[in-house]
Protein backbone atom coordinates (compact mmCIF):
# COMPACT_ATOMS: atom_id res chain seq x y z
CA UNK A 1 0.00 0.00 0.00
CA UNK A 2 3.17 2.57 0.57
CA UNK A 3 4.33 1.93 -2.83
CA UNK A 4 0.21 3.23 -3.86
CA UNK A 5 0.81 6.16 -1.84
CA UNK A 6 4.05 7.28 -3.23
CA UNK A 7 3.33 6.56 -6.64
CA UNK A 8 -0.35 8.97 -6.32
CA UNK A 9 1.79 11.82 -4.61
CA UNK A 10 4.32 11.81 -7.38
CA UNK A 11 0.98 11.89 -9.81
CA UNK A 12 -0.33 14.58 -7.88
CA UNK A 13 3.03 16.91 -8.20
CA UNK A 14 3.77 15.69 -12.07
CA UNK A 15 0.81 15.82 -13.82
CA UNK A 16 -0.02 19.48 -13.40
CA UNK A 17 3.51 20.50 -13.93
CA UNK A 18 3.62 17.87 -17.26
CA UNK A 19 0.67 19.16 -18.49
CA UNK A 20 1.85 23.04 -17.80
CA UNK A 21 4.61 22.21 -19.93
CA UNK A 22 2.97 20.38 -22.84
CA UNK A 23 0.51 23.91 -22.87
CA UNK A 24 3.45 25.54 -23.27
CA UNK A 25 5.28 23.51 -25.81
CA UNK A 26 2.20 22.33 -27.69
CA UNK A 27 -0.70 24.57 -27.38
CA UNK A 28 -4.54 23.14 -26.64
CA UNK A 29 -4.96 21.43 -30.16
CA UNK A 30 -1.53 19.62 -30.23
CA UNK A 31 -1.74 18.24 -26.35
CA UNK A 32 -5.36 17.18 -27.53
CA UNK A 33 -3.61 15.35 -30.18
CA UNK A 34 -1.51 13.51 -27.75
CA UNK A 35 -3.73 12.66 -25.15
CA UNK A 36 -5.44 11.57 -27.89
CA UNK A 37 -2.96 8.90 -29.32
CA UNK A 38 -2.08 6.83 -26.52
CA UNK A 39 -5.93 5.86 -25.54
CA UNK A 40 -6.09 4.37 -29.49
CA UNK A 41 -2.82 2.97 -28.50
CA UNK A 42 -4.28 0.64 -26.16
CA UNK A 43 -7.41 0.14 -27.47
CA UNK A 44 -6.25 -1.67 -30.79
CA UNK A 45 -3.88 -3.48 -28.25
CA UNK A 46 -6.31 -4.68 -25.82
CA UNK A 47 -8.29 -5.71 -29.15
CA UNK A 48 -5.51 -7.21 -30.25
CA UNK A 49 -4.65 -9.76 -27.52
CA UNK A 50 -8.25 -10.35 -26.77
CA UNK A 51 -8.57 -11.64 -30.79
CA UNK A 52 -9.10 -15.13 -29.18
CA UNK A 53 -10.56 -15.09 -26.54
CA UNK A 54 -13.13 -17.06 -27.53
CA UNK A 55 -11.69 -20.43 -28.76
CA UNK A 56 -13.37 -23.44 -26.83
CA UNK A 57 -15.75 -21.38 -25.46
CA UNK A 58 -19.08 -23.32 -27.19
CA UNK A 59 -17.75 -26.76 -25.79
CA UNK A 60 -16.70 -25.30 -22.30
CA UNK A 61 -20.58 -23.72 -22.13
CA UNK A 62 -22.28 -27.16 -23.41
CA UNK A 63 -20.19 -28.61 -20.55
CA UNK A 64 -21.85 -26.94 -17.83
CA UNK A 65 -25.88 -27.34 -17.68
CA UNK A 66 -28.35 -24.77 -16.24
CA UNK A 67 -29.25 -26.79 -12.89
CA UNK A 68 -25.30 -27.26 -12.46
CA UNK A 69 -24.90 -23.16 -13.02
CA UNK A 70 -28.37 -22.42 -10.16
CA UNK A 71 -26.39 -24.82 -7.58
CA UNK A 72 -23.78 -23.09 -7.90
CA UNK A 73 -24.87 -19.56 -7.47
CA UNK A 74 -27.22 -21.23 -4.43
CA UNK A 75 -23.94 -22.14 -2.76
CA UNK A 76 -22.05 -18.44 -3.50
CA UNK A 77 -25.20 -16.83 -1.73
CA UNK A 78 -25.27 -18.84 1.14
CA UNK A 79 -21.89 -17.70 1.81
CA UNK A 80 -21.68 -14.99 4.58
CA UNK A 81 -18.08 -13.76 3.79
CA UNK A 82 -19.17 -13.27 0.24
CA UNK A 83 -22.08 -11.54 0.92
CA UNK A 84 -20.64 -9.32 3.56
CA UNK A 85 -18.02 -8.15 0.59
CA UNK A 86 -20.11 -7.80 -1.55
CA UNK A 87 -22.05 -5.91 0.40
CA UNK A 88 -19.39 -3.42 1.67
CA UNK A 89 -18.59 -3.02 -1.84
CA UNK A 90 -21.64 -1.95 -2.74
CA UNK A 91 -21.64 0.61 -0.46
Amino acid sequence: MVFHGVGGSIGDVLAPVTTGTLLAVLGRRGILNAYAILPLLLAFTALWSFRNISEGLETQLKAVDSMARREQTKRLLQNRVLRAITLIKGL
